[in-house]
């Protein structure tokens, strides 16, 4: 510990390493200002999203985790899935559309691509995939209501 202040109280005492310390200092803390900024912005916005062929990719991993698809069924249901998230990355944006309007196109969306899922699936696999998209909705909701209370 001795070492370590004598070195700081040598570079402290010339007047240039001094300049040269505060420079770095200011430099340091306008970095970490800009990267909490970001950070915040990036919150707001959402975060990193997902590519669409990264989304489809995964709500089809989904798919076929939770019901037997055959090979046929997992192309249509990628290629629905791929539709629906370039359709929405193109709501997210449009930055013509007012926030509380995004909701409801996005809604929309939803409600296609539903009827567009369901065609290809049996009435078996549907029931079984509402009932999961509706367990992960209850589970989202209980995740979000844990995370206002802990605000709070």
């Amino acid at each position: 510990m001795n070492i370590f202040t004598g070195f700081l109280n040598q570079l402290l005492t010339s007047e240039s390493n001094a300049e040269r310390i505060m420079k770095r200092l200011k430099l340091f803390f306008i970095g970490i200002a800009f990267l909490m900024v970001s950070s915040s912005l990036m919150a707001q916005r959402g975060g990193i999203q997902k590519s669409p062929e990264e989304w489809a990719t995964e709500q089809t991993g989904y798919m076929e985790e939770q019901l037997v698809l055959s090979t046929a069924q997992k192309e249509k249901l990628y290629a629905a899935n791929l539709d629906f998230a370039n359709k929405a990355k193109a709501v997210r944006e449009d930055e013509t559309i007012e926030r509380g309007m995004i909701r409801e196109k996005m809604q929309e969306l939803r409600e296609e691509n539903d009827l567009e899922v369901q065609k290809y699936l049996t009435q078996e696999q549907w029931e079984k995939w509402l009932a999961f998209k509706s367990e992960m909705l209850e589970q989202r909701f209980r995740q979000n209501k844990v995370k206002e209370n802990s605000k709070g």
